[in-house]
């Protein structure tokens, strides 16, 4: 028996699933998702958020092989079941999981490397090699396997906080088996990484399958993600981010949304303890696409089943809070005394007034938004930058009463990239690393993610009455923008 289970037609399941990105593309380029095949080569982090973001995305047949045990010192999103157990076979787990993302699609497990004998005795030829692990001779093989076959290879290095990736174009062989620069086991507890990297994989991915325009083409060079890079995109490491400077802390994600899923997720898989999230919507059919971790939940709420998801993912204390984020606000959040709050919205008015009350209360702010092809991080520092409302130019909309009222189209993709860079910078921010600026992903721009300039204060805001900061010698420094 084969696994070349091709989906023929796009039916009205498909339909109601991925209704928001079949608007912004159209029907018969989601049929064109739906009949690939992708191998997805690694099942740790990185391979788990590339299989996840996939079957999200609608690719039609997955396979994804490795023969890796579970380990104690790690957590998987798509096995939660087997947390805390060291030496089980985890891909029958990652499998039945994947399958509830996305119930329209074919999902295979392996628990075995890449074997040319066994992909043929399975039939299954697959149309694009994207290559997770971190090891520069397995990815040699896997290069080997697809430029014999003529197939497109996409491979990642990544160690949670860096990430490498690279589309294969004739002259990077080089690139995509040097594991040099890349240490996956310094930071086990870290994701955002691989977050980014399965975001701009996936993106590739639907690149070799179809292209919106003459603009929308693949990578042309190595690109380079480092949280602990003051530009992002260099691998050389200028700032020190202490893990455990996160572990103790408190946040809030004000949205279970899109973005909200992505960055629960990636402070679970941090070993961040403390999360609670605020959302009044409810799990409808086509959330499910983006919205990864609400499978199976369609009329539940979404703060209650995202805490519920990443409870089980790695054992946080994550609460969910069915309320609107308004005004009145204020109190909930000033007496739960958070740390820093992320703000996942795609409503003007709650953004508005969560830029105001984090200035008011002095908390650090960080926000993300998306469209289907881009989207943006900034960050709000008491005391020493601008706030949301002035970056943002923030103004009171007429209130909606469900984001579910606004249809508009919106794919996984930017909001993986988006979600796991905002939790980046919540340990630049955390780590006093006072750096605001403007975090960029555009999927038709050359570098993909890069630093814009950051907005100013308008005149008449609060935010123009910083003082200065202290620093550890005592003195204090100007806040005056730069």
């Amino acid at each position: 028996m084969t696994i070349n289970k091709m989906v023929s037609k796009i039916n009205n399941s498909t339909i109601s699933q991925q209704k928001r990105q079949i608007e912004y593309w159209g029907a018969e380029n989601q049929k064109k998702l739906y009949d690939s095949k992708v191998l997805i080569l690694g099942s740790q982090t990185l391979g788990q958020m590339v299989l996840g973001c996939s079957a999200g995305l609608g690719v039609g047949n997955i396979l994804i092989c490795d023969n890796i045990r579970t380990s104690k010192n790690e957590y998987d999103f798509l096995a939660p079941n087997l947390r805390g157990l060291e030496g089980v076979r985890k891909m029958e787990m990652i499998e039945e999981n994947a399958r509830k993302i996305n119930d329209n699609i074919y999902i295979k497990t392996l628990h075995s490397k890449l074997s040319k004998g066994l992909l043929k005795f399975l039939d299954f030829e697959p149309d694009i090699v994207v290559d997770t692990q971190n090891n520069g001779l397995l990815k040699e093989e896997s290069l080997d396997y697809a430029i014999k076959n003529d197939i497109k290879h996409i491979s990642a290095f990544s160690d949670g906080r860096k990430a490498i990736i690279n589309v294969y174009n004739g002259k990077n062989i080089d690139d995509i088996i040097n594991e040099n620069e890349i240490n996956a086991n310094l930071y086990p507890y870290m994701s955002v990484s691989a977050g980014v990297s399965a975001g701009i994989i996936c993106d590739e991915i639907r690149k070799s399958i179809f292209r919106m325009d003459k603009t929308d083409l693949p990578l042309e060079n190595k690109l380079i993600y480092n949280i602990e890079s003051n530009e992002r995109n260099s691998l050389k490491s200028d700032i020190n981010l202490r893990n455990e400077s996160l572990k103790n802390k408190k946040f809030l994600v004000a949205g279970a949304g899109a973005i909200g899923n992505y960055v629960a997720l990636n402070l679970a898989l941090s070993g961040i303890e403390n999360i609670d999230i605020l959302d009044y919507d409810t799990v409808e059919y086509h959330n499910l696409a983006r919205q990864i971790l609400l499978y199976q939940k369609i009329g539940e709420k979404k703060s209650k089943v995202l805490a519920n998801r990443i409870n089980e993912i790695s054992g946080c204390k994550s609460r969910g809070f069915d309320t609107k984020l308004d005004h009145n606000s204020r109190d909930f959040i000033k007496n739960n005394n958070y740390d820093l709050i992320f703000g996942c919205f795609d409503n003007q008015n709650a953004r508005l007034n969560l830029s105001n009350i984090s200035m008011e209360l002095k908390i650090p702010y960080i926000d993300g938004g998306t469209s289907p092809s881009k989207g943006s991080v900034n960050s709000y520092i008491p005391r020493i930058s601008s706030c949301i409302k002035c970056k943002k130019d923030l103004k009171k909309s007429e209130e909606k009463v469900s984001c579910q009222e606004v249809p508009n189209p919106s794919v996984v993709i930017p909001n993986i990239i988006i979600g796991s860079m905002m939790v980046g910078e919540a340990y630049q921010i955390l780590n006093e690393n006072n750096s605001s600026k403007k975090i960029y992903f555009e999927s038709d721009n050359k570098k993909r993610i890069y630093i814009g300039v950051e907005g100013v204060s308008k005149p008449g805001c609060e935010c123009n009455n910083r003082t200065g900061v202290k620093t550890k010698n005592g003195k204090e420094n100007s806040s005056q923008e730069k």
